[in-house]
């Protein structure tokens, strides 16, 4: 296999997981707040967060824009430069909210976090995954491709 069409299924495989990882965090952002749900809203973020991004690199290199981008906020910004999300800033703010998540645990700071998922990051997802699969489906790249 070629690696145009290698890199074109882990592109689709991708999208694949991606919706899987948004149905399973949209399960938890639409359940009441406990200190258990709020832990697994986070965990469940920072995984969706990991998957997107990575896609995200995965369709600039497909589209041979750059093939040497090494850190998730220059992959941030060059998809935001190429149209992929719609808000560079606040996809900068989910970075620095997964790398507080991941490193420390403040539970004030958590709480902070979990409100900012349910209220502005799941949303984002979702609004920027339809974004990806209409500019890689329906009009571009990998048109017909994603099993839906």
């Amino acid at each position: 296999m070629n690696d145009s069409k290698d890199l074109q299924e882990k592109i689709i495989k991708g999208f694949e997981n991606l919706e899987k990882s948004l149905a399973s965090l949209q399960e938890v952002v639409e359940l009441e707040k406990t200190d258990i749900n709020g832990s697994a809203t986070i965990q469940r973020f920072e995984y969706t967060f990991e998957l997107f991004w990575k896609l995200l690199k995965k369709i600039i290199e497909f589209r041979s824009v750059k093939n040497d981008l090494a850190f998730t906020k220059d992959i941030l910004r060059e998809a935001y430069a190429g149209f992929l999300i719609s808000d560079g800033d606040v996809w900068i703010e989910m970075l620095k909210d997964r790398n507080l998540t991941v490193h420390t645990y403040n539970e004030d700071l958590a709480q902070e976090i979990y409100h900012r998922i349910c209220n502005e990051y799941f949303p984002l997802f979702k609004k920027d995954f339809e974004r990806l699969k209409k500019i890689n489906f329906t009009d571009g790249i990998l048109c017909g491709s994603f099993r839906e």
